[in-house]
Parts: C-alpha cells; structure tokens; sequence
C-alpha cells in the first residue's frame, strides 16, 4: 500500500467524520444516520458523471428522498401502514435504482430509508427531516459541480494519452519478446472507464454528445491497434509477411514506427498544433516500399484518430447541437421500465424481494416489539441478492464474521472499561473499514463499530445476544427468499443478457435500415 493511498483514504476518513458531526449540528441527532447515507450516495455517484442533465438529477434525487421520507413517517404511525410503507419503500428503491448492466445504486436510498424507520420523529421534527433530505439532495449535486463537470473532456484525454503510453510500454515489452498481458489489461481498464464516462454524459438518457462520438471513435481506433501489436509478438511471428532472415529485424523496425506514430497522437491531442499528419500517412501510404499489410492498417486507423481529433477540438469550444432523431420507442425509459415490470426481469425479482422482506422483518420488530430489532431489517437488506448464488455465500460470511466481530467486541469492551479508550476503538474500527474490500472482514470492523455505538444504553452481554440472534434471523428469512421467491441465478442472467443483445441489434439495425430510406428519399 503507498503512501499516496494512506493519506488519500485517511483525508476521505477524516472528511466523512468532520461531515457527519456538521450533519448532526445542523438537523439534530434523529437525522445523523441520513448524514451518513447522504455521504455513501455522495462517493457511488462520483463513480456516474451527472452534470450532463444537472437540474433533472437534482429533481430526482429529491423526489426519491421526500418520498421515501414521507413514507418512513406514516410507517412509524401504525404497524399495519408500516407494513405497507415499508414494502412500497424497498421495492421502489429495488426496481428504480437497480440495472441489468451496470452496478447498482440502491445501497444508499434503501439505507437512508431503513435509518428513517429505525430513528422514528413526531410531527415537530419532521420539517426538520426534510430539510436535511433536501440538503442531501443538493450536496450529491455539488460535489458533481465541483468533481465531475467536464469530465468527459478532462478523463477522456487523459485515457487516451494513458492507452497510448501503455502501447508505447507494450512494444518495449514485444521488442524483449516479453509477455504483455498486464499491459493488456490496463489498456482495458482505462477503456471501460472512458466508455462509462462517455455512457453517463448522454443527453436524455440515449443521445451520446458529438465530444463522445469523437472520443469513441478515437478509443476504438487505438485499440483496435494493440490488437494489431498482438501480431508481432513472438508466437506470431509466422504471421508477418518477411523473409526468416530478417524477420526480428523487419519487426522491431515496424513497432519503432508504430511508436513514433502514438508520440505524433499524443502531441496532437494535447496541443492545437496542426502537423499535417493527414498529409504525411497520405504519402507514406503511397510508398512502394510498405509492403506490411498490419502497418498499412495502422495508417489508416491513424488518420481517423487525426480527423476526429480535429472534430474533437472543434467540438469541445461549441455546445452540442440539438437531438437530429426521435428517441425510439423501445429505448424511452417508460418502455423499458413496462418491458421489465414483470416475473421474469432481475429488477422485479430484486424489488419484490426486497420490499416483501423487509416489509416482514418491520413487522415482526413492530410486533414484539424488540429491542434492537433494526438488526434484523439491516441484515435481510445486506443479504437479498440479485442472484440467488451470491446470498447463501454471502450469508455464511455475514454469520461467521459477525460471532467474531461480537466476541471481539465483547472481550475488548469487558476489559477495556474507560470511555476514552472504547471510543478510540470505534474510530480504529470505522478507518479500518475504508482499506477492507473483503466482505467478511468488513463486517467483523462493521460489528465491532456497531456494537460499541448502541453499548452506551446497553449492556455488552445483551448486545452481543441480540446481535447474533438477530443477525442469524435475517439470514434465514434472506436464505429461504432467495431460495423461493422469484428464484434469479447467474444462468437465467446470462440469458436475459443474450436476449437483451439480439433485441437491441435488432432495433439498431431497424433504425439504420430507417434512415436509409430516408436517405434515399430525399437524394431522389
């Protein structure tokens, strides 16, 4: 780990802290816990790029978050509208905030929503609750003002030139006959990355801005290149057209030019200067001499890397052009949220899931009305899985490392008897969570913080009690859920995903047969 890490994760550790106490001076101590949601939504949304359609997030947000906290206070009136709020709750979040393609976003609206439940107000604080929902809701927007706007052009740039060092690097690693597979798949990370860039800043949802366009078709052109590269490696030596003689020669003399090509990209796409590169491929092209047909190819792929740099260039000083073509129907999002409402979809499975049992778990908290009964709400939303495989993995760690976090806990919080100490412990515990990526130790920290926090009005020996037994309620009820209701596994997944390609083809192919009538049409 560098040190680069540490300081950026021990300055993101003391932010959410310094954060949650400013949240808890301005809303009171019943809306802590929101702060803590609107600080999760605030980082998983730094992952999308939502500044391309600002004021529509922005309403979004905040209509999800009124919502959600107009029906956590009807939920807190009565048991039998609890179970209904409740279900209504969970089931919204799990269908309208989860994705086939993409990683889902539920995590910190059906938190925020859970908090609510379990921190319950009266009427007189419930101006209050909603003004820091409100706040929520602008924060998330802010922090994209300030760290996301113009993304697409800072991040776009800055891969491109990224996969073009990496080339660089690969064909040092080809004139060594090594191997390059690490290099391969930083080229890819850096590739996905800027194609969910390029994804998040279409305007309505559909239409990819021209900027994107340009950089797609620069992305595809440079990667389309290391595939080319792949061709001189060693085991493919066989397939460049030279004689055996001269053949390691020939090759490190082609991936020379090759790199001196990617240094003439990068200077081109950091400067506005012209080099009459275009020209320059125009003539070599025509030299008899080049009788490698992938270096050909190279000097093709180049000059539509230099014309849609130019175009980029143009682009990026202009605001894009409005839509030419109407959204079609099968990609408006009324018609892809109907095509999912039903048994079948992932999304309808989650959220009835989901919903039903967390609905179930209020209600048998409500009903006996148990101490640190949230728990068990807390639990079954952690453990319903999209796929059913994922929650019997994920419920065994959840158990295991939650009877060793709460032994943990016990042990320390017997012998360790001063305040101070204890609330040391809790602050270790929560900064350790941000280096954790492994979900069974997460959890052992998760319990240990957990604990330690509701040990204030508790006894440790109560606690741990309730924890465990709570926890391993909600395993069972996720467990026996996943199993029986709505059953989706990896295997229907992968299906739905097959369907999803062929049925998307064929729009694409519709529309483009589409435009060419209309092409025709108008050139008679």
């Amino acid at each position: 780990m560098t040190k680069k890490v540490i300081v950026s994760k021990t300055f993101l550790f003391i932010f959410i802290l310094s954060f949650i106490v400013m949240f808890k001076t301005l809303f009171g101590e019943e809306n802590t816990l929101i702060g803590v949601t609107v600080i999760t939504a605030t980082l998983m949304f730094l992952e999308r790029d939502l500044t391309s359609t600002l004021l529509s997030n922005f309403l979004k947000i905040l209509s999800i978050n009124v919502i959600l906290g107009s029906l956590a206070f009807f939920a807190s009136q009565n048991i039998w509208i609890g179970l209904i709020c409740n279900f209504l709750s969970l089931f919204m979040v799990g269908y309208f905030f989860n994705y086939e393609l993409r990683k889902p976003m539920y995590v910190p609206f059906g938190l925020q929503y859970l908090f609510m439940v379990s921190t319950p107000i009266n009427l007189e604080q419930l101006p209050m609750r909603f003004m820091s929902l409100v706040f929520g809701a602008a924060f998330v927007i802010l922090v994209q003002i300030i760290l996301n706007k113009n993304k697409l052009q800072k991040l776009g740039e800055k891969n491109i030139s990224l996969i073009c060092d990496e080339l660089k690097y690969k064909i040092k690693l080809l004139k060594e006959n090594k191997n390059t597979n690490t290099c391969d798949k930083k080229i890819e990370e850096l590739s996905k990355e800027l194609k969910r860039i390029i994804y998040d800043n279409r305007k309505e949802e559909f239409y990819v801005t021209e900027k994107g366009i340009n950089l797609l078709n620069i992305l595809f052109s440079i990667e389309r290149i290391s595939l080319i590269l792949d061709r001189y490696s060693l085991n493919n030596l066989g397939l460049i057209e030279s004689t055996l003689d001269n053949l390691i020669e020939n090759k490190n003399k082609i991936l020379d030019t090759i790199n001196n090509e990617l240094n003439d990209i990068k200077n081109l796409l950091k400067d506005d200067t012209d080099l009459n590169l275009l020209q320059k491929l125009e003539d070599i092209k025509k030299k008899k001499d080049l009788d490698d047909s992938y270096l050909y190819e190279v000097y093709n792929l180049e000059e539509n890397i230099y014309e849609n740099i130019k175009q980029y260039k143009v682009n990026k000083i202009k605001t894009d052009t409005n839509k030419k073509l109407e959204i079609p129907q099968s990609f408006k999002s009324i018609s892809i949220h109907k095509r999912n409402f039903n048994t079948e979809s992932l999304r309808f499975s989650y959220a009835l899931k989901i919903g039903l049992l967390t609905a179930i778990a209020g209600f048998i908290m409500d009903y006996f009305k148990l101490q640190d009964g949230r728990w068990i709400m807390f639990t079954v939303f952690s453990l319903t899985q999209t796929y059913s495989e994922n929650c019997l993995t994920k419920s065994e760690q959840r158990v295991e490392a939650t009877l060793i976090g709460s032994a943990l806990f016990f042990v320390l919080f017997t012998i360790i008897k001063d305040e101070s100490i204890r609330g040391l412990i809790l602050i270790l515990a929560g900064y350790m969570n941000s280096y954790l990526t492994n979900y069974k130790y997460l959890i052992i920290c998760v319990t240990v913080s957990s604990l330690g926090s509701a040990a204030i009005a508790s006894s440790p020996d109560i606690l741990v009690l309730h924890r465990v037994m709570y926890i391993i309620i909600g395993a069972i009820i996720s467990l026996l859920a996943n199993r029986y209701i709505l059953p989706y596994d990896a295997k229907k997944g992968y299906k739905d995903l097959i369907n999803i390609y062929k049925n998307t083809t064929k729009e694409i192919v519709k529309e483009i047969a589409y435009y060419a009538r209309i092409r025709i049409i108008i050139i008679v």
